[in-house]
């Protein structure tokens, strides 16, 4: 294994290497790629220091392109993705190199060009701006020095290096953010590893690669969660030299699945844009805590808040993180959460207030709050306040409806990963005695299941001790209508029952049980596209709730529904 070579003075290093990366079974050899870093410098003849957008999905013609674009003293900045979204927010891009969609000025050069060797004119001075999500959901442009950059791969090279030898880099990661542009790039350039062009998308097609070369696997959390079944992972005996995992927590279970498939324990590395890398671990255990990488320092106080000290930022101080810990018993941490509102799925970090400002763009809701539910598979939920034009479309054609166009316009602001899977419209957000929604509160509405079928939406018109009064919009794709009856649907009369005392359990205090029911009356069919008022009196002190269902054709249904303690 050659030494590994600063990121500064890597071209001249690259001169006559083998091989440098592959494109399926084609080598793409040292001289092959100086050429290519020849061909974007002629093409990108831009002012110094102007702002150049670049995205290419061929990791090798981005890398070309980053050499030519720094060796033109350009500031490349790196979108996280290419979303119409996401390019609007680059309005002051000088040019858009690669393929950047509509936007892209200069795309891939077609010809070859002369060879460029030399070293980066000034040094580690040359900058990349990486554009990810904020606390605060507006987009957030985080600048790296190549002196940064270069830092970083020393560091990964001191902790991991060793194990992996000269091991062959696969990934299933982009490189259009830190881990991908570490990990597959730069990392293999500076210390002599050949890495794929070309992320792969399934992990079916990375275990072949195992007979050719000793391979190591930069992977994410959401690909090693789910290890399709029936791959061999050790053809003629092969074995992965090291599995990288980054972007979140892998949960101990999925780790030793990992294991079990693969042979290796994947290796975790915490870390983020704006800070770095923070940390690692292998999980030979349930909840494993992570180590400092070398030259990172890492605090945790009494009260779980970390503190860094890292060769990877721009100035030597400590810094206080988003991430919250707890100490470990023999030293590093446990990772404990988040203060932001920043989250992970799938290993994207996901902003929880950008996905409801893009919900209240659409023009459906006036009022928007998206959580995390966890389970089986962590997933985004919304719960909105539809404004009339959600009103209307709810009456008229559903909560499917509804949320399709909820979904379809936020589709260009927010990643699809990220695009909120369940959704629960109310009438208002609902509130505690401080005025207060809760992340519970919110939670709540989604324990409603198919046992359980869900209350349409409503609206409160008044609320007392005693009585209460609801708006109900029986839109036509409600659980309620299926099979009762095929040709034309009915709501039947249980439903109606049930929504009454659904609706009083959440503003009166009834007891656990249904004695029985009184004066019970259905007078009218309910059909879709109804508006319904459903008034409630509670007369605790005869345990009797009465409940009387109208609308502008008249009474459909109103009974007296008798409660007791057991």
């Amino acid at each position: 294994m050659p030494e590994i070579v600063g990121l500064d003075r890597l071209l001249p290093a690259l001169a006559g290497r083998a091989c440098v990366a592959w494109r399926g079974d084609t080598a793409v050899s040292g001289d092959d790629f100086l050429v290519r870093v020849g061909a974007w410098h002629a093409l990108l003849d831009l002012p110094a220091g102007a702002l150049l957008a670049l995205a290419h999905a061929d990791a090798v013609e981005f890398a070309a392109a980053l050499y030519a674009a720094w060796l033109r003293e350009l500031v490349v900045l790196v979108p996280g993705d290419t979303l119409a979204g996401t390019l609007a927010t680059l309005a002051d891009a000088a040019a858009f190199a690669g393929e950047c969609g509509p936007a892209t000025t200069h795309p891939a050069p077609v010809g070859g060009a002369s060879a460029i060797a030399g070293p980066l004119p000034h040094g580690l001075d040359g900058t990349l701006v990486l554009q990810t999500s904020g606390s605060t959901g507006a987009p957030l442009r985080v600048a790296k020095t190549l002196r940064q950059l270069d830092a970083e791969v020393r560091t990964l090279e001191a902790a991991f290096g060793a194990r992996l030898g000269p091991a062959r880099i696969a990934a299933t990661v982009s490189h259009q953010h830190i881990y991908g542009l570490l990990f597959r790039v730069l990392w293999p350039l500076a210390a002599g590893r050949a890495f794929e062009a070309h992320a792969h998308a399934y992990l079916e097609s990375v275990a072949p690669l195992l007979t050719r070369d000793r391979l190591a696997l930069v992977a994410s959390p959401a690909h090693l969660k789910r290890i399709p079944a029936g791959i061999d992972w050790h053809p003629g005996g092969a074995r992965l030299s090291a599995l990288f995992s980054s972007g979140g927590p892998l949960a101990f279970d999925a780790a030793q699945a990992a294991q079990a498939a693969t042979g290796e324990c994947p290796i975790e590395v915490w870390g983020s844009t704006e800070t770095g890398g923070i940390a690692w671990r292998q999980q030979s255990g349930a909840d494993a805590p992570f180590a400092a990488l070398p030259g990172v320092e890492l605090e945790c106080d009494d009260a779980g808040t970390l503190r860094l000290r890292s060769p990877h930022l721009e100035n030597a101080g400590w810094i206080e993180l988003a991430d919250r810990g707890e100490r470990a018993v023999g030293g590093g941490v446990h990772l404990r959460g988040r203060n932001d509102r920043i989250v992970k799925i799938e290993e994207k970090r996901v902003s929880l207030s950008a996905i409801e400002r893009a919900a209240r763009a659409v023009g459906l809701l006036d009022e928007a709050r998206a959580l995390v539910l966890a389970g089986e598979r962590t997933q985004v939920a919304l719960v909105g306040v539809p404004g009339e034009p959600g009103r209307e479309m709810l009456r008229t054609q559903g909560r499917r409806a509804l949320a399709a166009a909820l979904r379809a316009g936020m589709a260009t602001q927010v990643e699809r990963v990220a695009l909120p899977r369940r959704f629960r419209f109310v009438g208002a957000l609902p509130q505690n005695a401080q005025g207060k929604t809760t992340e519970a509160m919110l939670a709540a509405l989604f324990d409603w299941t198919e046992s359980r079928p869900l209350l349409p939406f409503f609206d409160w018109r008044t609320r007392d001790a005693q009585r209460a009064s609801a708006e109900l919009w029986i839109g036509p794709d409600l659980y309620h209508f299926q099979g009762h009856f095929p040709s034309r649907p009915i709501l039947p009369g249980v439903a109606q029952i049930d929504w009454a005392i659904a609706l009083a359990r959440l503003v009166f205090p009834l007891p656990p049980r249904l004695s029985r029911m009184e004066t019970l009356k259905f007078q009218a069919m309910i059909e879709p596209g109804a508006r319904l008022l459903l008034d409630l009196e509670w007369k605790p002190e005869r345990g009797q709730l009465e409940f009387r269902a109208h609308s502008k054709a008249g009474a459909h249904a109103s009974a007296r529904l008798v409660f007791a303690e057991r």
